[in-house]
């Protein structure tokens, strides 16, 4: 039944706790989806204005694209604003017209070559005085008539063909041997700002060949500076000049000069303009084919990625090619600039081409926020995917996130309110239970203990009353017993007396000087009368002990106790035995007998009223209140009680009382209250 009762008393507790955790669980995964949705709609809003931005951007592009000056030779200022900001920015941004006239490109050095028509560019033709020079040169091998002649013509050559003479007279004094004045006569070509007839720039071939007949200390750093300036582009050369006379310069470079940071800086610089002179190629290749360019578009040239801007007015070609690292550092920050403290930005073509990717490591976006949105922007025949992220959702969530810690930490207090109210209660209930237990089994043992001394008397009673006693001896007995049994009961309602007094707090003792050593024996004495036949007390009590203070009756019941219990759980042995010894701090009173001993389990209650470990109910009844009345009344004499015990091997109760001093008289008078 009262198994029961805490059962119904614990799910009276505890279920309204659940169905409380049950409803804040819904209400916080609907204020979840309201944040989730908040979210989203932020998230896009502001994929919108990303996607009016870009729109808003092209236009402006297609804009100053249509505003480029088809007229070749108009000058760069007359660009729009936008192109020359992004010709200024980027490096790997150029501005291209076709037209009858050819190609041109802005700024110009900005490719490593000319993309015009290969073939549009024919040599000239020499003077007929060059020719029956070279003539002499070649097929007649007189190389100094040869020499004579190209030196004549240098002195009357017009400024056109004097570059063509110098090249032939190098040429001649080379193959004759005269490294010198082959070296004079390239210094002279290289003074020259004209061109071959082949149009191949006069300084840029005479500083090759003074490179190759330098001294190897020299040739590296002459070298170095021939492939800087091909790389800035000083020299306008077609495609074929370009790499003929770079791949000259990088083997004299290769082949002697110290390599060094310059050259590495210059090969990467000359990989990435190629790629965009690459790119223009395809460009103006594709116009010149017949085809039309889409207006927008990309193109991967070399591992380099480029947006390609187009508008074919009339058969001419606009165009304007920027690199994807440009617009990355230039362009598209600039364009998202105002929204990028929100959102993070993904731009990718159709074909999966990546243009552009904002981050912020110091972000870190809520995983219930971790989803973009995507839109689509369709421009001049590109298709344009734009993936949109918030960059900081969790300032969304700070209310969200208040309410849940709100909750979790109100839901916690409450739970552990319940928990520590329902054990408390549990555990009161259980020790009232317990109690009352106890306390049934004491009534129990006490009208047992009692019962046994009435016995006696009543039987020894009757014997007497009706003179069935045949003889003085016998008689004598019969009363000694009835004696004892009625001290015995004396002895166990003032046991029931005390714990009551104990319990009410009424209990008080009533000090004066007792002599140790006569009270002690005449209390042992008094024990042993109440001892059966088999039953034996042996004692060592000194005369030289001395004097305590204390309540002497109240000691002796204590001491009563003790014997007692010595007697009554060592039902194997036949003696038990008391112990005394003083020193100058107090006395000590040992009693000890070789019983069943008490468990180490047990041994920390048993001073506990009520209690009696497993052992000694099984072996002995009694009634569980001996030891504690003797720790009361120890305590109360300001002593200690000390426990040795094996199980199977006996047990020793010692006492330790203090004599008195000159202060403990006044302090521990008559009447002091336990």
């Amino acid at each position: 039944m009262m198994q029961r009762t805490l059962v119904l008393f614990a799910l009276a507790v505890v279920l309204p706790g659940l169905l409380l955790t049950a409803l804040g669980v819904v209400t916080l995964r609907q204020d979840r989806s309201l944040a989730d949705q908040q979210v989203r709609e932020r998230r896009d809003v502001l994929a919108d204005r990303v996607v009016a931005a870009l729109e808003t951007e092209l236009r402006r592009w297609d804009t100053a694209l249509a505003a480029l000056p088809l007229d070749s030779d108009r000058a760069a200022a007359a660009f729009p604003a936008l192109l020359r900001t992004a010709l200024e920015r980027s490096t790997l941004t150029v501005c291209v017209v076709t037209g009858p006239a050819g190609t041109r490109a802005w700024p110009a050095r900005r490719l490593l070559y000319d993309v015009g028509d290969p073939g549009a560019a024919k040599p000239r033709s020499l003077p007929p005085a060059l020719v029956a020079a070279e003539r002499i040169e070649l097929e007649q091998r007189d190389l100094a008539r040869a020499a004579a002649a190209y030196r004549a013509l240098v002195a009357v050559a017009e400024p056109a063909t004097r570059a063509d003479v110098l090249v032939r007279l190098a040429r001649t004094y080379r193959n004759a041997g005269r490294e010198d004045l082959a070296a004079s006569a390239y210094r002279d070509l290289e003074r020259l700002s004209g061109t071959t007839s082949e149009g191949v720039p006069a300084d840029l071939l005479a500083g090759c060949a003074l490179c190759v007949a330098a001294h190897t200390t020299e040739r590296g750093a002459c070298a170095l500076g021939i492939y800087r300036d091909l790389v800035d582009g000083r020299w306008r050369l077609d495609r074929v000049w370009y790499w003929a006379y770079s791949g000259q310069v990088r083997g004299l470079l290769d082949g002697g000069a110290a390599h060094n940071a310059d050259i590495d800086g210059l090969a990467a610089r000359e990989a990435e303009k190629r790629s965009l002179t690459r790119a223009v190629e395809a460009i103006v290749a594709e116009k010149r084919g017949g085809g039309t360019p889409a207006p927008t578009r990309t193109l991967s040239i070399d591992d380099r990625t480029f947006l390609v801007l187009t508008d074919a007015p009339a058969g001419r070609l606009r165009a304007i090619v920027i690199s994807l690292s440009g617009l990355t550092q230039h362009v598209w920050p600039a364009v998202f600039g105002p929204l990028l403290h929100e959102v993070t930005v993904t731009l990718a073509d159709s074909n999966g081409v990546q243009l552009f990717a904002s981050s912020d490591d110091r972000a870190v976006p809520a995983p219930q926020a971790r989803l973009a949105t995507a839109r689509l922007l369709h421009h001049a025949g590109l298709t344009w995917k734009i993936d949109v992220e918030l960059r900081h959702p969790d300032t969304l969530f700070a209310g969200f996130r208040r309410r849940q810690w709100l909750y979790v930490a109100m839901l916690a207090v409450m739970m552990v309110s319940l928990v520590v109210g329902t054990t408390l209660t549990l555990r009161t209930v259980s020790r009232e239970l317990a109690v009352a237990r106890l306390k049934s089994q004491f009534v129990s043992a006490v009208s047992h203990e009692f019962r046994t001394p009435l016995t006696g008397i009543r039987h020894y009673g009757e014997m007497l009353l009706h003179d069935r006693v045949a003889t003085e001896d016998r008689k004598r007995h019969y009363y000694a017993q009835v004696l004892a049994a009625a001290e015995r009961l004396s002895r166990l309602v003032e046991d029931v007396l005390d714990f009551a007094r104990l319990e009410e707090g009424r209990q008080e003792y009533h000090f004066d000087s007792i002599e140790t050593a006569a009270w002690l024996r005449q209390t042992v004495a008094e024990f042993q009368a109440t001892l059966g036949q088999d039953k034996r007390l042996e004692s060592t009590i000194p005369d030289t002990l001395g004097c305590i203070r204390g309540d002497g009756p109240a000691l002796a019941r204590a001491i009563h106790n003790l014997l007692d219990n010595a007697v009554k759980y060592s039902p194997g042995c036949h003696t038990v035995w008391l112990d005394a010894r003083g020193d100058e701090s107090g006395i000590a009173i040992s009693v000890r007998d070789k019983g069943i001993g008490i468990s180490a389990g047990d041994r920390p209650h048993i001073f506990e009223r009520f209690y009696r470990g497993h052992a000694l109910e099984a072996s002995a009844r009694g009634t569980g209140l001996g030891l504690s009345l003797v720790q009361h009344v120890v305590s109360a004499h300001g002593g200690t009680i000390d426990v040795a015990s094996e199980p199977g091997q006996g047990t020793t109760v010692t006492i330790r009382l203090r004599r008195p001093t000159d202060s403990g008289g006044a302090r521990n008078g008559d009447g002091q209250r336990g």
